[in-house]
């Protein structure tokens, strides 16, 4: 199979930040003979998707979108935490999976929360931002409330 009748990736809203390119995915894809689309306008992925074997994406997913896809698509990939931003009525009307990519983010995801379970536990966040909420004192626990009650 040579790329240029190779099934078709769309990638219909790539990262843009971060200086982020598909480079990587490319490098694994094309010596398969698989084409990757990662299109400059929103008008290029609108004319992309019906012609898409596989759709790869990080947001949102719409039923109109998903309405687009040709007969030949045959999957849905997400590739990041989740698959809630995706219609799922709407793929499985047209009988079109959806996929996540497992662990992809877990490491990100544990960076992020690991450091929030200590304070949470200990009720740390809410004591500094209660000024912020203007309340005049902070949360207590009732030990604490019953200690500082004066006679």
């Amino acid at each position: 199979m040579n790329q240029a009748n190779g099934p078709l990736v769309v990638i219909p809203e790539p990262i843009r930040s971060m200086g982020w390119t598909y480079d990587i995915e490319r490098s694994i894809l094309e010596p398969l003979g698989i084409r990757l689309l990662v299109p400059d306008t929103a008008a290029e992925a609108a004319a992309a998707l019906p012609k898409a074997d596989v759709v790869f994406t990080s947001s949102a997913l719409r039923a109109d979108a998903i309405a687009r896809l040709g007969d030949g698509c045959v999957g849905i990939l997400c590739y990041s935490v989740g698959m809630d931003y995706v219609d799922a009525v709407a793929a499985r009307a047209r009988d079109i999976p959806i996929w996540n990519c497992p662990t992809s983010n877990n490491e990100e995801v544990s960076d992020l929360a690991m450091p929030l379970i200590p304070p949470a536990q200990r009720r740390l966040l809410p004591r500094p931002l209660a000024p912020r909420a203007r309340r005049a004192r902070s949360p207590q626990s009732p030990r604490h409330a019953q200690l500082s009650r004066r006679p």
